[in-house]
């Protein structure tokens, strides 16, 4: 058997701990570039918005609210044209009454 002096030991843990240096300082800097990036402000407002889009409640009341500015968009074109016809008061009232509908449907079908 061969015998293994100090320094043969020495300089294998020095080795080890030189690779072992060399592996942690990369791994640190890829966490600081992972760091940096996080908190670059456009990726904060991402993540922010992404929370914020995430709840379900905010989700119902983003489509009930789209679903309203449509239907009042369109409404305000209609009854803009001529409101005095008849026929075009007929389809005012018919487009509310299918655009409440439309929103007290997806109410229930959405998670609260």
């Amino acid at each position: 058997m061969k015998t293994t002096s100090q320094s043969d030991i020495l300089t294998e843990k020095i080795n080890y701990l030189k690779n072992r240096q060399s592996h942690e300082l990369q791994l640190l800097k890829q966490q600081y570039e992972i760091t940096l990036n996080n908190l670059k402000p456009i990726n904060l407002i991402k993540d922010s918005f992404r929370d914020f889009t995430s709840s379900p409640e905010l989700k119902s009341n983003l489509i009930n609210g789209a679903v309203g500015i449509g239907t009042n968009f369109l409404l305000s074109k209609v009854m803009f044209l001529s409101p005095k016809n008849p026929l075009k008061n007929i389809l005012y009232n018919g487009i509310r009454y299918v655009a409440n509908n439309l929103t007290k449907k997806k109410q229930k079908v959405l998670p609260q």
